[in-house]
């Protein structure tokens, strides 16, 4: 064997070492290291639906009728535990994160329609998310958080329609229309 194939067979064997370290032993260490997320068992009492993550990526919101009502809970995928965010005898559902805030805004028929509802998560306190004479539900709040569309009850059309709220200017907007 030459000087120059024993050179070029080191370089291939450092090559291989490198791609299998890097490649498959890595990863692999890393997935058998990596925080597992665990399982929140509630021994099978009900149904979790309509899953919302946090900005930070380290919260879970989403509903439960686990108590026999829906209700929103809000798992903490760092620590692995869930609070319980509301608990009105009415239907709380749709929970959504409101960005650059500790807080959520889910929907409720507290008053035996759908209203949409602010819930800050510091300071537990809760409020509507404006005052009009309009039901609505499904919340989405625009990049800003200044203009949040849902979905709204048209009692013109006896039908449910697309609807933006601006915060700032309070102008509610009818954007769908059959």
């Amino acid at each position: 064997m030459t000087e120059k194939t024993s050179l070029k067979n080191l370089c291939l064997k450092k090559a291989l070492t490198f791609l299998f370290i890097y490649l498959i032993l890595i990863p692999l260490v890393s997935a058998q290291s990596a925080p597992k997320i665990s399982i929140l068992d509630l021994g099978n009492k009900g149904d979790q639906l309509f899953p919302a993550w946090s900005a930070s990526g380290r919260y879970l919101a989403y509903q439960s009728d686990q108590n026999g009502n829906w209700d929103i809970y809000v798992y903490d995928l760092k620590m692995h535990h869930t609070i319980r965010v509301t608990s009105s005898l009415s239907n709380d559902e749709h929970p959504v994160w409101i960005d650059g805030k500790d807080a959520l805004a889910f929907d409720s028929n507290r008053t035996h329609e759908w209203h949409i509802y602010y819930k800050n998560l510091k300071s537990g306190k809760e409020k509507l998310l404006f005052h009009k004479k309009i039901q609505a539900h499904e919340a989405s709040f625009s990049p800003s958080g200044r203009l949040v569309a849902f979905s709204g009850y048209d009692q013109t059309t006896d039908h449910w329609q697309i609807f933006t709220y601006d915060l700032v200017f309070n102008n509610l907007n009818l954007i769908t229309k059959d």
